[in-house]
């Protein structure tokens, strides 16, 4: 039965599942017309009518075509039940791929680099996006629930489950791993930032330092006192100790 037709996404599985379920209908609205049937044949072999072996055949005939329909609908039942199950859970395991493909390239497009402050505002960025991953990791645990499910009872398309429950376990994963790689380069951009920093201020401290050096060496020739000498040496003294 597995075979029988192309069956496309969860709302045609759940179109032919309704149609299926509005045949049960029919048929119980139709039991007591056979029921009723089978009991005028019994009374009529029960009066001992001609041809009651005739009867007793169609009887026998009537009883078993119900039996075999009942028994039909059971099983086309089972099959539209596993049916629509399948299709439910290749959708959510479709919609959290898709998620996750987004993501991805999301996680890509993020910049990297500049200065402390732009690393830092990254980092932060990082850090939410990370938190957010949550929704996928409950919704991929809640497929896994489900499938597990499923290929507990056997199911028709167990083997195909497995496979789209690895798909999905892989693609997180994957994902997973580029968040972790992106904290890692953060991280290094954060030391390079800092390194950029520290030397820039070493620098403009150092040009500082020079410019007053040279208004010093400008001043001192100016010196014309002891007391003018000996606050310039201070003073050099004191830069010295810088």
């Amino acid at each position: 039965m597995q075979t029988e037709m192309q069956v496309n996404g969860l709302q045609q599985a759940e179109a032919l599942q309704k149609e299926h379920s509005r045949l049960r209908g029919e048929i119980a609205a139709r039991a007591p017309e056979f029921e009723k049937v089978a009991r005028s044949g019994e009374a009529m072999i029960q009066r001992g009518h001609f041809d009651s072996a005739n009867i007793a055949k169609k009887v026998h005939q009537v009883t078993t075509a119900l039996d075999r329909l009942q028994s039909e609908w059971d099983l086309r039942e089972s099959y539209l039940v596993q049916l629509v199950q399948w299709h439910a859970l290749q959708q959510e395991a479709n919609q959290i791929l898709t998620l996750i493909a987004s993501k991805r390239a999301t996680l890509r497009q993020l910049a990297v680099g500049g200065s402390v402050a732009d690393v830092e505002g990254q980092q932060k960025r990082l850090d939410t996006f990370a938190k957010a991953l949550s929704t996928l990791d409950e919704r991929t645990k809640a497929l896994d629930r489900t499938a597990n499910e499923l290929i507990a009872k056997n199911h028709m398309e167990k083997n195909n489950i497995e496979i789209s429950k690895k798909k999905v376990h892989d693609a997180l994963s994957l994902l997973h791993n580029d968040v972790e790689q992106r904290h890692l380069l953060l991280n290094d951009a954060f030391m390079v930032a800092t390194f950029d920093r520290d030397v820039a201020d070493t620098e403009a401290w150092i040009d500082d330092k020079l410019k007053s050096i040279r208004l010093e060496k400008e001043r001192q020739g100016q010196c014309t006192t002891i007391e003018d000498k000996m606050k310039r040496l201070q003073k050099h003294q004191a830069l010295e100790a810088e």
